[in-house]
């Protein structure tokens, strides 16, 4: 436990996170500056379909900003923590630090600081743009089905209802689902970096490799399309967005538990 708040005392207070953070809001303000503010003050006729619901970030496919967050969320989740197990090796740091605890306490304990960070510097800058959307436009409910073309979820999606009813629960579990992916993202980052020897490499990995993704594999699988609200006439289904997380977070545990072990024969 000591040393899982160490590891997070660790995190939080480090200059990478507080980068990766204003970098997530810069984003979120250009998107507020060009896609939310251009529409206001809301015409009463158009208030419908001009809501939080269709021009929040991550809703709002049609803006530039929208897919550039979610192309960078996994270096975004990487930076603030995602190579402190290089660094604490190449500075040696590691090995003052094991004579206090053990290995499985150490390498978990970062795997939770890591994964933790990770998914707040995704959740605060997507708030923020939420916060801010809903207070220049108008929070009207969705209008009848037959308006449905308007909206980002169609028919045949298992979120159909839920959008309808309940639109900013709708907007909450994608939030928590991108939270999710950039903390899992974060921990592939972790367990990569037990193979490279390079920093901008370990924390560009995953996101090279999600744009290598993109070519090849099919596009109802991909996580940058999962993790979007805006895509939600892909019908997103909750067995893929599960399957794809776990199979990413299994990779990571497996780099992690190899990593370590080939650390420990090389020591």
């Amino acid at each position: 436990m000591k040393t899982l708040k160490m590891e997070c005392i660790r995190a939080f207070y480090n200059r990478s996170l507080l980068f990766a953070i204003l970098a997530g809001l810069a984003i979120s303000i250009i998107h507020i500056a060009t896609s939310v503010l251009p529409y206001y003050p809301v015409p009463l006729i158009g208030a419908q379909f001009m809501t939080p619901y269709l021009f929040w970030l991550g809703v709002d496919g049609s803006s530039f900003t929208n897919m550039q967050f979610y192309y960078l969320l996994p270096l975004l989740a990487s930076i603030p923590y995602a190579d402190s197990y290089y660094q604490d090796y190449k500075s040696g740091f590691m090995k003052l630090y094991l004579i206090r605890t053990t290995k499985l306490s150490y390498y978990s304990s970062k795997l939770l600081a890591v994964m933790l960070v990770g998914g707040i510097c995704v959740l605060i800058p997507l708030l923020f743009d939420l916060a801010v959307t809903a207070m220049i436009l108008p929070s009207v409910l969705p209008p009848h089905l037959s308006y449905m073309s308007y909206y980002i979820v169609q028919y045949g999606s298992e979120w159909l209802g839920l959008f309808f009813e309940h639109p900013f629960l709708y907007i909450f579990i994608f939030i928590g689902i991108a939270c999710v992916y950039a903390a899992v993202f974060a921990a592939l980052s972790y367990g990569i970096s037990f193979f490279l020897k390079n920093r901008f490499v370990i924390l560009s990995a995953v996101f090279l490799l999600n744009l290598i993704a993109t070519i090849v594999i099919p596009h109802k699988w991909l996580p940058f399309v999962l993790m979007r609200a805006s895509a939600g006439m892909i019908d997103h289904h909750l067995l893929r967005i599960m399957v794809t997380l776990l199979s990413c977070l299994l990779i990571a545990l497996i780099l992690i538990f190899l990593g370590s072990r080939r650390r420990g024969v090389i020591d």
